[in-house]
């Protein structure tokens, strides 16, 4: 009867410790974030938007092995309510499972009741938003319960979930993997078969393979971030202090070996990171807070009297510790916070800023595309941020809005940006709006290999467009290969030639050494056009310029300056091919005949034909007179034309030498290569005739009037 009221009481007890669980995190957390909430929240949000676990729409980078965990963000909005109580319920289950095992491993009651309360008042003062930390570390306990029990099927299962449920799950897994392997050695009656460790692998496994499989194995290089986390604050010190002197006692007087779990997982949980970045990060390991339970316990049971008395001391003390210590969200965040509710941008743009990531979540009702100029989360951006060369970061991305602090950095009438047009918002003065209209990159680029100096190889490029419309904006990448990494700046001069070679506008850029701290790099350029440019065919120009010497100038590609301004006609004179052929107007004066053409073609031709025009007597198709050449002089070859264009132009034949009489005239479009494009009619159209006088005078009658 005695034994069965101790166990009521001790059921009530860890009844109260779950609901203060809930209560104590539900409180405390309510308006409480680290760094790491923000990536979940963003990973979430392409989860419930269709287009993946992925930071921005259209990106790749594999940023998480922890799939499990985004998807009750992403079937609500409410990240703050959602992720305090699956942290709050995830200590309350914890309170229940962990004494089940403590009591296991030769810890009494009333001891996993002391190092149970601990948990649920220490923990919470550091873990911050990790919403399933404690779920994770719930089904971990579980686990290995199972696999005290010998139910090993189970328990690999439940260590598979374990792997892909929170960050730090992969470290669980392998603390399982080791649990299993000491329980093998020191009982005989354990037996785990390698089918247990290979199927706790395979949900990671697939997880991680999979991604790797569909979008290349360069995707999962964004899996370093896991390692980033916030810098380490004043209670993470104390905290680290009291886990180290912790882990010590734990060490001299556990009897039960088996809870050397807590502190080596502990101990990898701070220094993974440590290693990866250099310096302490915030603490947000549950197992800190069980090895401090631990050796609390432990060092009472061993040195302590009045085990009850000296019990409440530590509690105490410990609680004191824990809410002197409050959770506190760091600077950066709430700076992110106040400026996101001084600034307004549109719902869907993009937006690049030197805030913390959780500038975005804050912004009011916005939800496009984010980057950082660290490239955090972002490899495929990283190495600008790596080089110092925001200007090509800037060109590259293009983003719809910048944010920035440090904005003496950023020249933003710099040639190199001033095609973008980024005005200073009169509101928000870090705040600037792109005004010039840009398109995508291509995904393809151009390969090339054009050696400006033994050093300096241009081995690509690409163009955001090869069509550009007057007043827009051409958007340039070169791809660099360095044999020598240049001890001084580095000029690159991008001049859009016209087809007399005249430069219809030009930039230049000096981009400092450390920019070019890289074997292989690409650079981005802008150039704004001028409104009133010439239409048809240019061509790209690009030199550099080292120490005041000129490295070499060579041209890499041609652009089109497309027509504007005609609308097609319904009444060709002839077709060739699928080219229709309108005559707008003929003029037969000053011995010369002028014919304005028109042409527009049906399908994109893939040869750069020549027009001729002959002029035959009636009966006999050999010229008497002729006009040969490309259309418009070589200005829009025919390889840009697209359907919906209309090119005009004059074409005129020396006429001084026809003798009086009536002439056919002929027109055709060839390549000396493959002959003449054929028509309906044949290999050329025959427009009408032209009726020459005595006196010299001429006129012209159309084949269709």
């Amino acid at each position: 009867m005695k034994h069965a009221n101790y166990r009521q009481h001790y059921l009530l007890a860890f009844t109260l410790i779950a609901l203060m669980s809930v209560m104590i995190s539900s409180t405390l957390l309510s308006d409480y974030y680290i760094g790491e909430d923000f990536l979940t929240i963003r990973l979430a949000k392409g989860l419930s938007e269709g287009y993946g676990p992925v930071y921005n729409a259209g990106e790749t980078s594999l940023l998480t092995i922890s799939p499990l965990r985004l998807i009750p963000f992403a079937l609500t909005n409410n990240f703050e309510a959602l992720s305090a109580l699956m942290h709050s319920s995830g200590l309350a289950f914890l309170s229940i499972i962990l004494p089940i095992f403590l009591r296991d491993k030769k810890i009494n009651t009333r001891e996993s009741l002391v190092i149970t309360l601990i948990v649920v008042v220490s923990y919470p003062t550091w873990s911050g938003m990790r919403s399933v930390e404690s779920i994770m570390i719930t089904l971990f306990i579980l686990s290995l319960i199972k696999l005290d029990n010998r139910k090993y099927g189970v328990a690999s299962i439940l260590l598979g979930i374990v792997s892909i449920i929170a960050p730090s799950g992969i470290i669980a897994l392998i603390i399982g993997f080791i649990y299993a392997i000491a329980r093998q050695n020191t009982d005989a009656n354990q037996s785990t078969s390698a089918t247990f460790y290979i199927f706790a692998m395979i949900p990671l496994a697939l997880w991680v393979g999979g991604w790797a499989v569909v979008h290349g194995l360069e995707s999962i290089n964004g899996l370093a971030y896991l390692l980033t986390a916030t810098p380490a604050t004043s209670s993470d010190w104390v905290w680290l202090v009291i886990f180290m002197i912790s882990a010590g006692y734990l060490y001299r007087i556990a009897d039960n070996k088996m809870l050397y779990i807590f502190p080596l997982w502990a101990t990898l949980d701070i220094v993974t990171p440590i290693l990866y970045n250099g310096a302490p990060v915030q603490i947000t390991s549950i197992p800190v807070s069980i090895t401090i339970g631990l050796s609390t316990t432990l060092f009472i049971r061993h040195y302590a009297r009045s085990n009850l008395l000296v019990h409440s001391i530590a509690l105490v003390a410990l609680g004191t510790i824990a809410f002197m210590l409050p959770p506190t969200t760091p600077a950066q965040i709430v700076n992110a916070r106040n400026i996101a509710q001084s600034v307004s941008i549109p719902r869907n743009a993009s937006l690049l800023h030197d805030h913390s990531p959780a500038l975005a979540y804050f912004i009011d009702n916005f939800s496009g595309t984010v980057f950082h100029f660290n490239g955090q989360y972002q490899p495929h951006i990283e190495s600008f941020a790596e080089r110092d060369d925001l200007q090509s970061m800037i060109v590259a991305l293009a983003p719809d809005f910048i944010l920035t602090s440090t904005t003496d950095e950023i020249i933003f009438d710099s040639t190199n940006l001033t095609g973008l047009q980024y005005e200073q918002s009169p509101i928000e003065e870090n705040l600037w709006h792109r005004q010039a209209d840009v398109r995508r990159f291509s995904e393809d680029s151009s390969a090339t290999t054009i050696s400006f100096s033994p050093d300096v190889t241009l081995t690509g490029y690409n163009l955001d467009q090869i069509r550009v419309h007057g007043d827009n904006v051409l958007r340039i990448r070169l791809d660099w290969t360095l044999n020598r990494t240049p001890e001084d700046a580095i000029g690159v001069n991008i001049s859009l030639l016209d087809i007399d070679q005249i430069p219809a506008v030009s930039i230049f850029t000096r981009f400092p050494m450390e920019n070019w701290q890289s074997d292989n790099l690409s650079t981005y350029h802008s150039l704004a056009l001028p409104e009133d440019i010439d239409s048809g065919l240019h061509n790209i120009q690009v030199g550099l310029d080292y120490r005041a010497g000129l490295l070499g100038v060579y041209r890499i590609a041609p652009v089109i300056v497309p027509f504007e301004g005609l609308e097609p006609t319904d009444n060709p004179i002839g077709r060739l091919g699928s080219v229709n052929v309108f005559v707008l107007e003929t003029r037969a004066e000053n011995e010369q005949l002028q014919l304005d053409l028109a042409w527009q073609t049906t399908e994109i031709l893939n040869r750069d034909y020549r027009v001729f025009i002959h002029i035959t007597d009636m009966d006999n198709l050999q010229p008497i007179t002729q006009d040969d050449g490309f259309p418009l002089n070589g200005r829009y070859p025919t390889t840009f034309w697209l359907t919906e264009d209309v090119i005009d132009e004059t074409r005129t034949v020396n006429i001084s030498e026809l003798a009086s009489g009536t002439y056919r005239i002929n027109l055709g479009l060839y390549t000396p290569a493959d002959g003449r494009l054929q028509g309906g009619e044949g290999d050329y159209i025959f427009i009408g005739t032209l009726i020459v006088d005595e006196d010299r005078s001429a006129e012209v009658m159309l084949n269709n009037d």
